[in-house]
């Protein structure tokens, strides 16, 4: 902040280097936008609006890699709500894909995923599975049936997968024998047993297995995830688990204890798990809560605290997501309202009114709102309508 204005020669060279840009630039940059405007990570191109985690990087890129060489690791993320938490998430999941992995994104819920259901659990891990190659991978049984229809097409390569399923446990051996069947019925049963969607004993029974997607086999089918994904092609899994501070909202002592007795045995499993890398994002509240019971101290190494954002740090941000803005909607002729020193007034104006406690969430909201208001009126200025509309 402060230091010499820029001039209007400056802002007219940055806006129309963000305006020449090709039709994808454009595209990604308007559904960035979109996403930030609901508050939400974008789905491509995290890195890009990622400003003050040059500490957060190093870390994530270091327990990815222990994992691609057949290790395992976790990751608990904590900070406040709003403070980029599931930005993070976003940007090892971005990460992930660019070095082959396979990226399993969950949200815990009482009502959906319920941490004190392993089953439930397992099953929404293995169908959120997803892959980037030649075709986008969007669960489980997309990346096995890409697997097969690599296997009839390619002699050499069903040798080198023949090979490394030796390592898989029996059942899922004689599952994935009996989704290559060719049989219909056998494949059908065998891609929902698979993937959690059917945990009956009775197709256990048919399939003349053991395991299926209950509280007391999950563990055991999470851990063949990273060795199947391994088979097939792939360096690593990374299974990415936000809201695990959901747990404190259970009703019921019981239900709560039994979710914390979960937590312990996933993460107790998740060091032991080859070719896997768990992350959970939480908040300090989750340690509050627990009294003791948590799985780790908040002061563990395994604990990765998100750094607060500097005031300056907003101002890049603010940048960025107004390059972009002017990007995604071809915007020209609002270099005056919509200059850097417009930017810089925005975060002076966030600042005080929320009296120095940032979060980048409501921050980027807010200024996406600002934006919207500006691009239908295009002689207001920026810092003024921000004031209107800031969370």
């Amino acid at each position: 902040m402060g230091g010499k204005s820029e001039t209007w020669h400056e802002r007219l060279e940055e806006l129309s280097r963000a305006f020449r840009c090709s039709a994808e630039q454009r595209r990604s940059a308007k559904a960035t936008i979109n996403c930030l405007r609901q508050g939400s990570p974008p789905q491509e191109d995290v890195a890009k609006i990622t400003v003050g985690m040059e500490g957060v990087r190093p870390v994530l890129a270091n327990k990815l890699q222990i994992a691609k060489s057949g290790g395992s690791a976790f990751t608990l993320v904590n900070g406040v709500y709003g403070s980029g938490k599931s930005h993070c998430l976003c940007l090892l999941r971005e990460m992930a894909f660019q070095q082959g992995c396979l990226v399993s994104f969950v949200t815990l819920s009482p009502r959906e995923c319920p941490l004190c259901d392993l089953g439930a659990v397992y099953a929404r891990i293995a169908r959120s599975i997803e892959g980037r190659s030649k075709v986008e991978l969007r669960s489980l049984q997309d990346v096995v049936e890409s697997w097969a229809v690599r296997m009839r097409t390619c002699k050499e390569y069903l040798e080198q997968v023949k090979h490394a399923i030796r390592t898989l446990h029996a059942d899922f051996k004689i599952v994935l024998s009996e989704y290559f069947s060719g049989s219909s019925d056998r494949t059908e049963m065998a891609g929902r047993w698979l993937i959690g969607d059917d945990s009956s004993k009775q197709t256990a029974k048919a399939l003349n297995v053991q395991l299926r997607a209950t509280d007391e086999f999950a563990l055991i089918m999470l851990n063949e995830l990273g060795k199947l994904g391994r088979a097939i092609g792939f360096r690593a899994l990374v299974v990415l688990l936000d809201e695990a501070e959901a747990i404190p909202s259970y009703r019921g002592s019981a239900r709560q204890a039994h979710c914390y007795e979960n937590l312990c045995r996933v993460i107790d499993k998740s060091g032991r798990v080859p070719y896997c890398y768990f992350v959970y994002a939480t908040t300090p509240l989750f340690f509050d809560k627990c009294h003791g019971r948590a799985p780790i101290p908040e002061t563990s190494q395994a604990v990765l605290q998100l750094p607060p954002l500097l005031q300056a740090n907003f101002v890049q941000l603010g940048r960025i997501v107004r390059d972009l803005y002017v990007v995604g909607e071809c915007w020209q002729g609002c270099h005056t309202f919509i200059g850097n020193d417009q930017v810089e007034q925005c975060v002076m104006k966030y600042s005080a009114a929320q009296h120095w406690r940032m979060k980048p969430r409501g921050f980027v909201r807010s200024l996406v709102a600002a934006l919207d208001i500006c691009a239908a009126n295009r002689n207001q200025r920026l810092s003024e309508v921000f004031s209107l509309v800031q969370d």
